[in-house]
């Protein structure tokens, strides 16, 4: 499981994800490709007693990413690249009507 700052971060850096402007409390990451709709995650934060992203929450962004939680789990351990990421949104982007 992972800290939602580590996901944050991961997303901003490796995925280049940008912050959605006027969200201050909460997190919302962008991302714009060209001929791709918008993908907008809101990285969740753990109850108070938790310190890590529970596996519902996991779901929830991995949904909102456009992928299964196991790629996504990828894509935060660094295990799914970038670029691999960018075709399948590309795909997925041309295969639906």
């Amino acid at each position: 499981m992972f800290t939602s700052s580590e996901i944050a971060r991961v997303l901003r850096r490796k995925f280049e994800f940008e912050d959605v402007k006027g969200k201050k409390k909460e997190i919302y990451l962008s991302l714009k490709l060209p001929g791709v709709e918008p993908v907008i995650t809101h990285v969740s934060h753990p109850k108070s007693n938790r310190t890590t992203v529970g596996k519902v929450l996991e779901s929830m962004m991995a949904r909102q990413l456009r992928v299964e939680t196991p790629y996504f789990k990828g894509m935060i351990q660094c295990t799914n690249s970038r670029d691999d990421y960018y075709r399948r949104l590309e795909e997925d982007s041309r295969a639906s009507p």
